[in-house]
Formats: structure tokens, C-alpha cells, sequence
């Protein structure tokens, strides 16, 4: 049997984004389309804040944490630890067209339909028959059309329509007739191999604990964790094998507890745990047998917490529980009911807090907690932002990008540094907020890589590679015309920047590019009582106009404020008028008027002494590079130190 479009149309997309997330709990599911079609998601949620994106050539790029090896670049020492990552895209895999990712394990199908899988094996869920961890890709299987990694497990979609299940079975997840329990070995048990459970599948989804299948005649299938009646009405709390639902469905999501069901008709059904709003019936309650919530339904993603979805004129809906602004209609008042977030959108998925949604022309938009997974500075988004373009839309379709919106009349300049890249621009009397795009294409914005408030500001980019070239867009906001919808978005133009506004800048050799990571950056001004620390402005000491000044050629700063703002503490001896300092791995002494100090009780001498003036330390810049671990940047033009700080 062939599954209807699976060999061509499934997931076909000019870039995929695959998402790991610190939430377990949340795995991606596989949608069949209202028409039978089946196509593979373009985003997935995993711990970790670790990101994939296959771009149009088919090359794999991921970026992010690579604890147990889950970004797939065979870096022992990253995938060791917890807290290390990559900041920028590393190419992991070349023909690549999907990408699915569970809790801490990636899987990717190539052109080529053969299956590839990466990252943590302790229940065998990579399928290559062993339990070892792998930092690098391994070849699972041929002839695959879908996958979808959840928790612990994997399922597969062979191209004849076979569905085949392995790793963790905690639950009877992979619907094998039974359950392996915490004593008992996976290798025993053979869940560390593919299994072929079912014939004639078109679409599977799973929470990671209870899995839904849809096959080829339309009948509904599912098995594993019943606690809260997702899967039937009956007693039963872990069902092992397959049982059928119901008929005529054309789509499924199976979240925490909760699935989600669009009939062939298009309506969409709820069954399931609802305690946080998220089945849509308006209420809070659970129902053990399936609820009608919507008409006119093309696709739906749920994570048991929130669900998102699309109407067939487009439109997305979303409701469930929204801190964090989860729901992304602008605020983090629960919805147990249906509420408008955007419209023109062509595809949407929910893991975690975070969601993602591709709308017509192309753009990839993003919503609620940000592990740093949007590429933004933010933490949080109660309403879709925009984080990359020139997408292409489920099932193989071409995007019909917007015009360039008009560029606007803002003075703005970048700067190249030994440590990032300078991003400076004045204010406008309409603007609500700001938005600075990155990438390394020319015609791609690429991803965020600062988002602010109205207040004019400066940026440093410090989290780019040596001898690379980059382009940058910056994005004034605007309140949109209509209320609820995004802000509209107005590029500005940049000094020396081409027509499009965009600017082009090569960097030199950046001081620390090869240290691991994550860098943030403190940006001060001499004479100037305010600072940027990651891009918000502050000022250096409240109420007391202290600022950065030169005194016979050498530059001092006031050193608490740096030291605070890298998480560090400040400590004063009246007595001894000894200043102690404690940054990350680094203990200093230093004493007023004198030349002596010591780092991790290691004595050494400053050419500058530290100075008290108007009752602030002031310290020579160079003392901050030389003795903390961060690394400096002196801007002449603009009379500007950056300071380059480093989480190790």
C-alpha cells in the first residue's frame, strides 16, 4: 500500500524547526491533513532549549544545548554537561528532509527515506539495537515516511503504510501487549528495536505515554495510559494493544492526557483531562467520552495544557491554561474556551509553553515561554512574534512572501568589534518596541536575536563567530490597526545598508568566540550615567549620575555595577578598605590607593590602583579583562566599553 502523498508531499519543507524545550512532559504528534493527506510537522519541543532547522538545501543545522548528545555533533564534552551549548547553527546532517525530537533524542529522515537517530538511548528509543548513548547520527532503518519521537519512544512510518514502535513502555505506549516496568532491561524486552505493530497507518501521534494512529480506511486507533479516559471510557488504566476508537477521522493530537480529533466532516472532538481548560468545551471539567468543540477544523496540536487550531479560512484559535501567555492572545488569563490569535496561517504546533505557527507568506511566528528557543533576549511572549521567513507550507506549497514592508526614517548604524557586532538606533514617536533580525543569507531575516521596548537603545551581538558574515535587519513595531492582531512591522534603514535596509558586516576575529557558554554583554558610555546589560537599559548607580570616566589616558569604571550585573557580589572592609569581589569561578581582594591585589588567593599588582571618587570604586577597564575572565571592547568612535561576560 502506498500512503496517499507520503512519498513526496509528506513534510516537504523548505525549512524545518525542530524545538527542545525544559518540559518532558510535552512530545510532538503527526497530523493527517482534512483531505487524507499526511504531512510532518515542522516544529518539535524537547528539554533543554536545543533547536534544529533544515533549511532549503536539505543541510540540518541545530543550535542550543547538546546535553546527551542531542544535537548530533559528536562533541563528548558538551554532551556531558548540563548548562553547555552552541549559540550558533552547527550543520549536523546534509539531506535531511524531517527532523522530530523527544525528551532528550533526535530523529531525522533523509531524502533518501532512510532514518537517523541521535542523542540519549537509556530506553532504546534511538532503535539501533543498543542502549548507548550516541553524539553522532546512527542509520536506524529504511524506506521511512513519518516519525515522531516522543519521551522514552519512537514510531515510524514505513513507506508500505507499517508502523513500527520502540524505546520506553512504561505506559504500553507502543502497544506491543504489554509493559515494560523500571526493573525490567529494554534489551530483554526488545523495545530497543523497531517493531512493527500495525498495518496500513497514514498518521500517528503520541504524548509519550498514549499514542493515536489513524489508518488508511479512517478508523481511529489508540492504546497506552487511559488515567484520565483519553483513549476510552473504559476502567482500564494502561491499554497494551490497539483498540479502535471511532471512524471517519481524518486528524489526531495527543497531548498529557488529552486527544484531540478532527472528523472527516471537519469538526473537532476533545476527550480527556481538562482541568486547565485546554479539551475548549468552556470549562474546566474532564470528559470520558469525546466532546464536540469546533467546526470547520483543517488541524489541531495539543499538549494537554494548551490546543491550537486551524479553521479552514485559516484562522487560528487557541485555549488552555496561559501563563506565560501560552495561548499568545496577549495575555495570561486561562481560556477554556476557543479565542482568535491570528490569522492566514498554514500550520501550527504546541509543546511545552511554547508554540509555533507558519502563516501563508512564509513567516515563522512564535509565542509564550522562551528558553532562548525563539533566538530572542526575551523570556516570554504573550503574543506571536515574528522569528524567521521564507518557510515553505506543508505539503511542498510555495509561499507567496509579503512585500517588504517600507523603510522608515530612523538613524541607526552597525559597528564590527573584537567582541560582537555594535547595533546602535534613535527612537520614533510611533514605535511600540523593536526587533533585530540576524542571518547568514542575504534575502532570509534569519532569527531574532534582540527584542525591546519602545525606549531608543543599543545592542551588541556577541554571540556570532570569527571571520563570518553576517546581515542584520532592524525592525521598528507599531501598534497594529487592528486590535488583537500582531504589531506591524516597518524596517529601518541602517547607515551603509543596501535599499532593503539590510546591512552587511563581516567580523574579524572575535575576542572568546571559542570558549563554551553562554556570553552576555554589559555596554557603558564614558560620561554617560546609564547602561545596556543584554540589551535592557539601566542606569549604572540609581540616583547618583555615576559614570565611565578617562583619567590620564586610562579608563576607569565602576566595578559594582559590572560585577552585579554579571551575577557577581561587591563586598566593602571600612576597616581594612579592602573591596572584595565575587564573580562566577573568580574571589578578588583589592585595596584602596594600592597596587596589590589577589585572584583565588594568587597575588598580583594593577598599573592602576582602584579610586574611590564621589564614594564609588572606579577600576581600569583592563583589570576587568585581565583578572574575571570577561573579555573587552574599546569603541573610539562612539567612546563606548563593551564588556563580554562568559556563564561557564
Amino acid at each position: 500500500m502506498k500512503i496517499r502523498g507520503i512519498t513526496k508531499k509528506i513534510i516537504c519543507f523548505a525549512l524545518t524547526l525542530a524545538i527542545m524545550l525544559p518540559l518532558a512532559l510535552f512530545m510532538p504528534s503527526y497530523e493527517a491533513q482534512a483531505d487524507g493527506r499526511v504531512d510532518r510537522e515542522m516544529m518539535t519541543v524537547a528539554p533543554e532549549s536545543a533547536s534544529f532547522a533544515i533549511r532549503a538545501d536539505g543541510a540540518l543545522y541545530g543550535w542550543g544545548s547538546n546535553w546527551r548528545g542531542r544535537l548530533g555533533i559528536g562533541d563528548q564534552a558538551t554532551a556531558e554537561r548540563t548548562g553547555r551549548s552552541h549559540p550558533n547553527p552547527v550543520r549536523v546532517l546534509d539531506n535531511v528532509a524531517s527532523v522530530s525530537v523527544g525528551s532528550s533524542h533526535t530523529m531525522a529522515i533523509r531524502s533518501d527515506g532512510s532514518l537517523w537517530g541521535w542523542g540519549d538511548n537509556t530506553s532504546g528509543q534511538i532503535g539501533d539495537r543498543t542502549v548507548a548513548q550516541r553524539i553522532s547520527p546512527v542509520h536506524v532503518m529504511d524506506n521511512v515516511a513519518a516519525v515522531q519521537a516522543a519521551i522514552s519512544s519512537t514510531f515510524a512510518i514505513t513507506t508500505d503504510g507499517g508502523l513500527y514502535a520502540w524505546g520506553g513502555n512504561y505506559h504500553g505506549e507502543l502497544g506491543t501487549g504489554r509493559r515494560t516496568r523500571l526493573t525490567t532491561s529494554v534489551v530483554s524486552d526488545g523495545n530497543h528495536m523497531p517493531r512493527r505493530i500495525m498495518d496500513n497507518v497514514i498518521a500517528v501521534s503520541s504524548s509519550g505515554q498514549h499514542t493515536l494512529a489513524i489508518r488508511s480506511d479512517g478508523s481511529l486507533w489508540g492504546w497506552g495510559n487511559n488515567w484520565h479516559r483519553q483513549l476510552t471510557d473504559s476502567s482500564e488504566m494502561n491499554i497494551l494493544s490497539p483498540i479502535r476508537l471511532m471512524d471517519n477521522v481524518a486528524a489526531v493530537s495527543a497531548g498529557r492526557y488529552v486527544s484531540m480529533i478532527i472528523r472527516t466532516d471537519g469538526s473537532l472532538w476533545a476527550v480527556g483531562r481538562g482541568d486547565s481548560g485546554a479539551l475548549g468545551d468552556g470549562t474546566t471539567g474532564s470528559h470520558q467520552t469525546p466532546i464536540r468543540v469546533m467546526e470547520n477544523v483543517s488541524a489541531v496540536s495539543t499538549n494537554g495544557s494548551q490546543t491550537f487550531a486551524i479553521r479552514t479560512d485559516g484562522s487560528l484559535w487557541g485555549w488552555g491554561g496561559n501563563a506565560g501567555g501560552a495561548v499568545g492572545d496577549g495575555t495570561t488569563t486561562r481560556r477554556p474556551e476557543p479565542v482568535r490569535v491570528m490569522d492566514n496561517v498554514a500550520a501550527v504546533i504546541t509543546e511545552g509553553y511554547a508554540s509555533f505557527a507558519i502563516r501563508t507568506d512564509g513567516t515563522l511566528w512564535a509565542w509564550g515561554s522562551n528558553a532562548r528557543e525563539f533566538g530572542a533576549t526575551n523570556w516570554g511572549h504573550r503574543s506571536p512574534i515574528q522569528i524567521m521567513d521564507n518557510i515553505m507550507l506543508p505539503g511542498g506549497r510555495a509561499a507567496t512572501p509579503s512585500p517588504r514592508p517600507p523603510v522608515a526614517d530612523v538613524e541607526a548604524g552597525v559597528t564590527g568589534t573584537e567582541v560582537g557586532v555594535l547595533i546602535r538606533w534613535t527612537g520614533h514617536p510611533d514605535a511600540i518596541g523593536w526587533r533585530i533580525f540576524r542571518s547568514e543569507t542575504r534575502g532570509e531575516r534569519g532569527t531574532v536575536i534582540y527584542e525591546g521596548g519602545p525606549t531608543p537603545t543599543e545592542f551588541v551581538d556577541v554571540n556570532v563567530s570569527s571571520n563570518t558574515r553576517y546581515f542584520y535587519t532592524i525592525v521598528k513595531l507599531t501598534a497594529p490597526s487592528v486590535a488583537g492582531q500582531p504589531p506591524t512591522e516597518t524596517v529601518i534603514a541602517i547607515t551603509g545598508a543596501g535599499a532593503d535596509g539590510v546591512i552587511e558586516i563581516e567580523t574579524g576575529r572575535i575576542l572568546g568566540a571559542d570558549r563554551e557558554g553562554e556570553r552576555g554583554f554589559i555596554l557603558m558610555t564614558i560620561d554617560d550615567p546609564m547602561m545596556s546589560v543584554n540589551g535592557a537599559i539601566s542606569e549604572i548607580d540609581p540616583g547618583r549620575g555615576t559614570v565611565p570616566i578617562v583619567i590620564d589616558g586610562r579608563t576607569l569604571m565602576p566595578i559594582r555595577a559590572a560585577i552585579e550585573a554579571m551575577g557577581g557580589s561587591m563586598g566593602w572592609s571600612e576597616a581594612e578598605r579592602r573591596i572584595s569581589l565575587e564573580s562566577g569561578a573568580y574571589s578578588v581582594n583589592m585595596w584602596v590607593n594600592q597596587r596589590n591585589f589577589t585572584v583565588n588567593g594568587v597575588q598580583n599588582e594593577l598599573d592602576v590602583p582602584p579610586q574611590i571618587i564621589n564614594e564609588r570604586t572606579m577600576m581600569p577597564i583592563r583589570f576587568v579583562a585581565e583578572n574575571i575572565g570577561c573579555e573587552i571592547a574599546w569603541v573610539a568612535s562612539t567612546r563606548q566599553i563593551i564588556i563580554v561576560y562568559f556563564v561557564e
